[in-house]
């Protein structure tokens, strides 16, 4: 038995089953996994004979892990999840060989923060190569739990929070807030209501889920639809041109729009304001202990108190 154990557990099945596991559907699963679902079922029967027992129960709506599919799903997630974070620490290792560090940026602080602590961190590093991948926060979390990067910052990210490979430091709570071309008609109003912002068009960043959510959550408390999403863009310079040139809104955390002030758009007062978001930085633990990471840290804290 402990050896079919140890087979199972670091075999292909073992993901499958964690799939199979976490779906409760053997459609589901399969399709993730993109393989047939007579394949799936025949792999999963297969090991439940050798086992001598079910890992599931099924039902018309599903099935349910049994206790014993609940404690291989427990042993088989531990496992996968050291290999991951095995990866990650063979990977750095091989990385701070060259002395690089990859950094992930929501899109926001490309204009914002990273002119400030690129400038920093090449003085204290100079032997250093920096590389820096932008995207909304949902997509460079990925890329961190993947191992494609060492550290990013962004707001409060659910798929992080509960990650205990990754260390998350709390920089500042940053007002989110809603800009316009200065010529457009709701830049003439001192206050504008959160109805009139409803029924606005809104140029957006590109795949930005988390700003989607939050908008319907805050539009939401109030009875209202969230504008609609009419112009989507992966870039902050490409999104202020477009507020520039039409009369759509967007919602933006501060530094960006003050940035955008600068540049003849407007920052909206509502009658409802919105809720700040809490910015951190996340990295790997496997680097909590190195310089650059402890440097950067704190480069990026001090400019988010007192710069930004």
């Amino acid at each position: 038995m402990i050896k079919l154990l140890e087979s199972m557990l670091l075999s292909k099945f073992a993901q499958q089953f964690i799939v199979i596991h976490e779906a409760k559907s053997m459609r589901k699963a399969a399709e993730i996994l993109t393989i047939s679902q007579p394949a799936l079922s025949i792999n999963l029967r297969k090991t439940e004979e050798r086992l001598g027992t079910p890992l599931f129960i099924r039902h018309a709506n599903g099935m349910e892990p049994t206790p014993l599919g609940d404690v291989l799903y427990n042993h088989s997630k531990s496992i996968l999840n050291a290999s991951r974070l095995l990866e990650d620490e063979i990977e750095f290792i091989i990385n701070r060989s060259k002395k690089r560090l990859r950094v992930g940026l929501g899109v926001v602080w490309t204009t914002t923060l990273l002119p400030k602590v690129l400038k920093r961190l090449r003085r204290e590093f100079p032997d250093y190569n920096f590389d820096f991948i932008t995207g909304v926060a949902e997509e460079i979390a990925e890329k961190l739990k993947l191992g494609e990067i060492d550290i990013m910052i962004a707001a409060e990210t659910p798929k992080l929070s509960s990650d205990n490979t990754i260390v998350r430091v709390f920089l500042k709570d940053i007002n989110y807030v809603a800009i316009c071309n200065e010529r457009s008609n709701l830049a003439a109003f001192e206050v504008v209501s959160l109805e009139d912002l409803s029924r606005s068009e809104i140029a957006a960043f590109e795949n930005d889920s988390f700003a989607a959510r939050y908008l319907t959550e805050h539009f939401g408390r109030f009875g209202l639809k969230p504008p609609k999403i009419v112009t989507t863009t992966n870039s902050a310079a490409a999104l202020i041109s477009i507020l520039q040139n039409t009369e759509h809104v967007s919602f933006v955390l501060d530094p960006l729009a003050k940035r955008a002030n600068k540049l003849g758009l407007k920052t909206l007062k509502t009658d409802c304001p919105f809720s700040d978001l809490a910015i951190y930085v996340y990295y790997q633990s496997s680097i909590a202990s190195l310089p650059v990471t402890k440097k950067f840290t704190h480069f990026v804290k001090d400019i988010f108190i007192h710069e930004l």
